[in-house]
């Protein structure tokens, strides 16, 4: 799949993703992803990259504290282990807002509509889950993005 075909899958894979949802619209931004928030508070971010045709979901987890112990970033690679806690979801580090991202990543190609709203669950009671493990030690304040649409979880 070449760069204008992955943007035009994933502006098909959102509009459809909406509709079976209930959302109004998903449209990507410039750089190709949208936002939606989850139960009024949870930002969830949609992103593609049509030069490798990778299909991301991604959200803020946690505030990385000011001196983490090993035991802080413990907890998250133990889960991580082979998706053993995460339903196959993968926790990263976001050093431009300093905070602990889970994040899923699936082919933009071989992606359904139906395909992705179950990915969406699943990430979503992953979401859930960690972020009443982490609270409220260390919880995120950061929601970035104007273009936000809402879904009910």
């Amino acid at each position: 799949m070449n760069h204008d075909e992955s943007i035009q899958c994933f502006h098909e894979l959102l509009t459809e993703f909406a509709r079976r949802t209930g959302l109004e619209s998903l449209t990507p931004d410039e750089d190709n992803g949208c936002r939606i928030i989850i139960d009024g508070h949870l930002p969830l971010d949609i992103d593609s990259v049509p030069e490798t045709g990778a299909l991301f979901l991604h959200a803020p987890l946690c505030d990385i504290p000011p001196k983490p112990d090993v035991e802080f970033f413990r907890t998250f690679l133990e889960a991580s282990l082979f998706g053993s806690q995460t339903l196959g979801a993968n926790f990263g580090i976001d050093s431009d807002t300093n905070e602990i991202i889970l994040f899923r990543e699936m082919s933009l190609g071989a992606t359904s509509p139906e395909q992705l709203e179950n990915e969406m669950t699943d990430f979503i009671a992953t979401l859930d889950t960690w972020k009443e493990r982490v609270a409220p030690r260390h919880q995120t304040t950061n929601i970035h993005n104007d273009n936000n649409q809402a879904i009910r979880a």
